[in-house]
């Protein structure tokens, strides 16, 4: 993978659940201001989020097309900018206090596509803060969409 000039974010679905954030993050990369990457892996959990947020707010799966047309309209979407990377288990080695392992893949991508960033919203497993005030593991930082977006000087 050839090293990108512009910072190089890999996106948590954790962030890209929330509508506002999923086209704040395709305008800044349009706008040119990082490289987003998301993998197999975050795809599916972005899947399986929306689809039991749709489950629980519109009180089933009756309305199975609307469905399925709104997450391919969303892909479409998403995939227009995103590039996708796919690293394989075993995954890379965490801090040592990450307490939910199914965050590996995350930090796996990272790993793999040389990231600057990965953009979450789950921050409970943020690695510990460095002397600077920053979330950094491996040379990757940590960090909240509003944070980013002012990293990288996207105004929302």
């Amino acid at each position: 993978m050839t090293r990108s000039v512009l910072p190089i974010a890999v996106v948590d679905a954790s962030v890209l659940v929330s509508n506002s954030n999923r086209e704040h993050l395709v305008t800044a990369a349009y706008e040119g201001l990082y490289r987003p990457i998301w993998s197999p892996w975050i795809i599916a959990e972005l899947n399986r989020a929306l689809t039991w947020n749709w489950i629980r707010n519109k009180g089933g799966l009756r309305e199975r097309t609307q469905l399925s047309k709104r997450y391919n309209d969303m892909m479409s979407f998403l995939a227009s900018v995103f590039d996708c990377v796919d690293p394989k288990p075993p995954w890379y080695p965490a801090w040592p206090k990450l307490a939910d392992e199914n965050d590996l893949p995350i930090s796996s991508t990272a790993k793999f596509a040389d990231a600057d960033y990965i953009v979450s919203a789950n921050v409970r497993e943020f690695p510990p803060q460095n002397d600077e005030g920053k979330h950094v593991w491996e040379g990757v930082e940590y960090i909240t969409a509003p944070d980013f977006f002012k990293r990288i000087g996207y105004e929302c």
